[in-house]
Formats: structure tokens, C-alpha cells, sequence
């Protein structure tokens, strides 16, 4: 059973955090002009750098629930530890070669190897449980089709990204990448089952 759940969690939370990353990286320069105004639209770039980012915080979350219930709390210690080491040392590294884009760099690889140390804590302490990648083919289906609403022309970013959040929806359940159970649990207060 926990298998099963961490499976579908890890489905559904990449799913919806790629959706998240997709739209935000169409959406950037709009995104910064309505927080900040025309004086930041440099820091668009590095808004669409950092979105990537919250693939790994959703993955990493799966991945420490698992563990949480595997009662393994003492490898989140460590592995959070040496993520936190790392976003420090990956900041000085990128930030001083390339300035801020550096630090949302830095961000990513640090997320990346927190995903990565915590599936190698779970397969070393439960390799049943840890999660199969296998259908991450229809996610990437979903962002290639998502991410050619930025050559329809529009007025406005924010109708690109719309449009790119719909595409990848489409594509999603087209491809059945959505777990079956989120779709029961979604159209159950649409039919008014219980």
C-alpha cells in the first residue's frame, strides 16, 4: 500500500508541479511586470530558471514522506543537511561565474541532488517502495506540446500561458499520465458522488 502511494503521489506531484514550472516559464516577463514593473523584466530569466526548481520540491516531498514512514528520519537529517550545504556552495560557484541567473541555477542543482540523495536513501532502505520514473515520457509529451503555445501569437504572455496550461492538460489526459484515482476523486463532487 505505501508503495502504491508513494507511486501515485510521486505521479501526481510531478504532474501538477511540471504544469506549474510550464506556465510560469511562459508567463515570466508578465509575472515580473505585474510584482515589479518594467524596472525588473531582467529578472524574468531567472524566474523561468528557478520554476524548474519546484519539480524537484514536489519530487523531494514524495521522497521524505517516504521515508518519514519508513521511520527513517535520521537519513533526512543528513540528506537536508548536505542540501543545504550544497545551495551554498553551488551559489558561490554559479553566482560568481554568472552572476544572479547563477544563484537560480544554484537553486535547481541544489533541489536536484536533494531529489537524487533521498531515492538513493529509499532504494538502500525500501527499494519497493521507491517510486518508478517510467512515466515521466508522457510528462515530457505534455511540456513539448505545452510549450509550443509560445509560437501561436498572442497578445499577452499570460494568454500564452493559459493556452500552454490547457495544451498540457489536454495532452495529459489524452496520454492518461493523471492517475485514475485523482480523476475519480475530482469528478466525484462534479456527479455528486460520494
Amino acid at each position: 500500500r505505501l508503495r502504491s502511494a508513494i507511486q501515485h503521489m510521486t505521479e501526481l506531484g510531478l504532474i501538477i508541479s511540471t504544469l506549474i514550472a510550464l506556465t510560469l516559464a511562459i508567463s515570466a516577463s508578465a509575472v515580473i511586470d505585474l510584482i515589479g514593473g518594467p524596472a525588473f523584466a531582467d529578472a524574468a530569466p531567472i524566474l523561468q530558471i528557478q520554476g524548474i526548481a519546484i519539480v524537484g520540491v514536489f519530487l523531494t516531498q514524495t521522497l521524505q514522506n517516504a521515508l518519514i514512514s519508513l521511520r527513517h528520519q535520521q537519513s533526512l537529517v543528513i540528506t537536508n543537511a548536505i542540501a543545504l550545504a550544497s545551495v551554498v556552495v553551488f551559489g558561490v560557484v554559479f553566482v560568481t561565474q554568472l552572476g544572479p541567473i547563477g544563484g537560480a541555477y544554484a537553486v535547481v542543482a541544489a533541489e536536484a541532488l536533494l531529489a537524487a540523495m533521498l531515492a538513493f536513501t529509499l532504494h538502500r532502505v525500501a527499494p519497493t517502495v521507491l517510486p518508478s520514473l517510467r512515466f515521466t515520457w508522457k510528462i515530457a509529451a505534455c511540456v513539448m506540446i505545452g510549450l509550443s503555445a509560445v509560437l501561436v501569437p498572442l497578445p499577452s504572455s499570460w494568454l500564452s500561458a493559459v493556452l500552454g496550461g490547457v495544451l498540457f492538460v489536454a495532452v495529459a489526459v489524452g496520454l492518461r499520465a493523471i492517475p485514475a484515482e485523482l480523476v475519480v476523486a475530482l469528478g466525484a463532487p462534479l456527479y455528486g458522488e460520494t
